[in-house]
């Protein structure tokens, strides 16, 4: 069976993990040493260093043909300033 996001989204943590990393051997020399489902269906990809996570994101297809990464967006709400 191919891997694929779905079936990631039904699995348990540790069993993710070793799927993320079945589905990575041969394409990275870094490896997964996390993963959850977050609340928005996506699912969060934990690695050992910076470099892993740069090879994981030019990899991502291989878990599934659909999958992307997305970098993640924080917004600020100030109030009370005064615009120039």
């Amino acid at each position: 069976m191919d891997l694929t996001v779905t079936r990631l989204r039904s699995m348990p943590s540790m069993r993710m993990v070793k799927a993320i990393n079945q589905a990575l051997e041969g394409k990275t020399v870094g490896r997964a040493i996390a993963a959850r489902q977050i609340g928005s269906g996506d699912i969060l990809i934990s690695t050992a260093s910076n470099e892993h996570k740069k090879e994981l994101e030019s990899n991502v297809q291989a878990l599934d043909n659909n999958a992307s990464v997305v970098t993640p967006v924080f917004r600020v709400l100030a109030h009370g300033m005064r615009l120039h």
